[in-house]
């Protein structure tokens, strides 16, 4: 048999991803952790260099002659992302308020976001509003987290009151609409 050959479209995965290895001739056999047939999946290997073989046995004379060549994968962490919400439910009318994710330097983006500052009255009242940010290591891995911002309705208030006009030294009892505000 003449050599065999093992191709990928990169020596190195980030943890999670897939890679799929070409051997040639066709026909051989794929061998290694984190190999199902041809395709290299990474969250069933360690992170360390993963040796994977390529092999093709053909008879010659009666005789199984095998030939085979090996390729290390290098498999590299994605960073954990952690979202820091000073508020995860907020009224349209508060002030806008900073919003930050770890490790930094990634990018963020969602609804009412400008830059890190989360402005709650451009935001979707009544609704849970998204917020991603994205993160990409030194090794290339890139990683994603969402968190999201409740925007509340203003409540929509009201005085009642038994008079319009009052002379000096008469009170009234005002009602304010819903109950459970203050004057």
């Amino acid at each position: 048999i003449s050599s065999v050959a093992l191709f990928t479209s990169s020596d190195s995965i980030c943890k999670g991803d897939t890679l799929q290895l070409n051997g040639i001739p066709v026909g051989g056999i794929y061998g290694g952790m984190g190999l199902t047939n041809n395709i290299f999946y990474s969250d069933s290997t360690s992170m360390i260099d993963n040796l994977v073989e390529y092999s093709i046995v053909s008879i010659v004379s009666n005789f199984a002659c095998t030939t085979s060549t090996t390729k290390y994968l290098h498999v590299f962490p994605k960073d954990s992302i952690v979202f820091i919400l000073p508020h995860d439910t907020i009224c349209p009318m508060e002030p806008p308020f900073l919003i930050s994710a770890t490790p930094g330097g990634g990018v963020l983006s969602g609804n009412a976001l400008f830059g890190q500052t989360f402005y709650p009255d451009s935001a979707v009242v009544l609704a849970f509003n998204p917020i991603n940010y994205t993160y990409t290591n030194a090794f290339g891995c890139e990683n994603n987290a969402t968190d999201s911002v409740y925007v509340f309705d203003s409540p929509i208030l009201s005085i009642i009151k038994a008079v319009d006009s009052l002379c000096i030294n008469e009170s009234i009892i005002l009602e304010g609409i819903p109950a459970g505000g203050y004057f």
